[in-house]
């Protein structure tokens, strides 16, 4: 993908970014699976519509994987998405809308480009 197009898909995809995922979790979005190392926050690039986010955490040596769980965005154009790691339960949740402008805001700014799968 020329870098052009690459920044369309930035400025107008939707992001999903995920803070605190521990290392080895899979994570999918429809057909596209990622395992996460240590620097990843999420996914840039997602084009508007509906879409299915999934996930199972690993033990430390990423040998062993909980049960498959997940949930449907309805992504916007340039929307940003963002969901915490809960230790404790073992799955995303949703922060404060403060907090959540914030994250966004850093987006907007390219802060986590580089820890960001995509989706094409």
């Amino acid at each position: 993908m020329d870098a052009e197009t690459a920044l369309e898909f930035v400025k107008h995809g939707a992001t999903l970014l995920l803070l605190d995922v521990p290392q080895y979790t899979l994570i999918g979005i429809d057909t596209q699976m990622f395992s996460s190392g240590p620097n990843f926050k999420g996914i840039k690039m997602i084009p508007p519509g509906i879409h299915f986010i999934y996930y199972s955490s690993a033990n430390r040596e990423g040998s062993e994987f909980s049960p498959v769980v997940g949930f449907f965005i309805d992504a916007t154009a340039s929307q940003v998405i963002v969901r915490k790691w809960d230790q404790k339960e073992e799955r995303f949740v949703k922060l404060s809308e403060e907090e959540e402008e914030r994250y966004s805001d850093a987006v907007k700014r390219l802060e986590f480009d580089k820890q960001l799968g995509h989706t094409h």
